[in-house]
Order: structure tokens, then sequence, then C-alpha cells
């Protein structure tokens, strides 16, 4: 397998996330390295006819082919600012080369963070509309929310086009709130305390990463399955 040194050497991560705060304080960013095209993997991505997303059973929104041959696990915060410059700056780039081609698929989940209290909301109502199939979309506008209030995030929905009614019951629902609860401890378990954080066949990556890091860890870690 790759050598762990690849996490320090082609994963430069700027070292710029939110955290569980031990203060208030944002880390800072550095410069990020210069893009070098990886050389493309010789493996034939599967055939895909159109992306899929769907809520899996611990309420992270999954996206992409069931049979892609490699996972990445994103852990965000709508509120995070290193979150939103990831989803803005490297996802379209990442979706359109290994999600979309089916050779990747993502599952994101939601780390509730102390400094931002209306966490459990966000991860709740993207769950709320996954279940209409409007998940991703609502992922993404919520990083442009704003406000991140109850009535927010239902104008968000209803802005979607997802069925309002259904929406506001899913917001309701007791269980839900527990299956995102169990979720939190499992992220909790894995020492998961910053985001974004990526997770990458076990192995886990902490911090802003620029197109060209990621780019190069996946094609490698495609090389070596």
């Amino acid at each position: 397998m790759y050598r762990r040194t690849c996490v320090v050497l082609g994963f430069c991560l700027l070292l710029a996330a939110c955290a569980l705060p031990k203060t208030d304080t944002e880390p800072q960013t550095s410069s990020g390295v210069g893009i070098v095209e990886p050389q493309p993997s010789s493996r034939v991505a599967p055939s895909l006819d159109a992306v899929q997303e769907s809520v899996l059973f611990n309420g992270s929104l999954h996206i992409g082919a069931p049979d892609a041959p490699l996972t990445l696990q994103i852990v965000t915060n709508h509120q995070c600012p290193y979150c939103k410059e990831f989803q803005q700056n490297v996802w379209p780039q990442l979706k359109r080369d290994f999600i979309d081609t089916g050779y990747v698929s993502a599952t994101v989940s939601f780390l509730r963070l102390r400094k931002y209290p209306q966490s459990a909301l966000m991860a709740k109502s993207v769950a709320c509309a996954g279940k209409q199939q409007k998940g991703f979309a609502m992922h993404q506008a919520l990083f442009e929310a704003a406000s991140f209030d109850r009535a927010g995030v239902v104008a968000i929905a209803s802005m979607l086009r997802v069925n309002d009614q259904a929406f506001v019951t899913c917001l309701d629902d007791v269980p839900l709130d527990e299956t995102l609860s169990i979720a939190q401890e499992k992220l909790r378990t894995q020492n998961i305390s910053f985001v974004p954080t990526f997770i990458l066949e076990n192995e886990v990556l902490s911090g802003l990463p620029t197109y060209a890091d990621m780019r190069g860890r996946i094609e490698q870690t495609l090389a070596d399955l």
C-alpha cells in the first residue's frame, strides 16, 4: 500500500480546518502547492447512466454509483468557511473527474460543532431533503444560506420544490434525531474533530486540500486497489 508519507508530501492540506473548539480562533491557511497533473489511472470506469444520491441508514448523504470501486467520506459543516471553500473550489472538479465517471462515490457526513449551534438542523435538513432526492441540492444551497434557522431551511426546501409538508414532518422526526446523534458518536470514536475531514480507504486526512492534492491521492489509491 502507498506509504503514509504521502499524507505529508502529496496532501499538504493547508491545515485549514474548523474544529471542535479548544478556542474560538480559526486555524490559518498556508499557501497551496502548484498543480501537477498526475498520470491517469489505467482502471476502466464502471458504466454509469446517471449520478445517484441516497440517504444512508446513518443519515449521511451518498452521492454517486453504488458500485464505485472507491468511496470518499467527506465530513463537513455548512457554517465552516473552509468547508464552503472546498465545496466551491474543489468539489466541482472532484465530482466531474471521479464521481460522474463512476470511479469514486462520496458519502457526506456532518460534524456538529458547538461554535455552530445550528449544525444539527443543517444535517437533518439534508437528510430530509434527501428522502425526496434533493439532498445534494440542499447540501449545496446551505453553504450559501443567509439564515440557518428552521424558517430558513424550510424556505430553501420550498425553493428546491420538495414537498413542504413531508419536509416539515421529517424535521420533527424524533427517530431521525436519534439516528443522527448515533452518527455523531461514531465520528467521535473515529477521533474526528476537524472539518473538513476526508476518509479514504480508512486513512483520515484533515484540512483543506487543493484539487491537485486530492486528485493525486485518489489516483494513487485507485491504482493500489
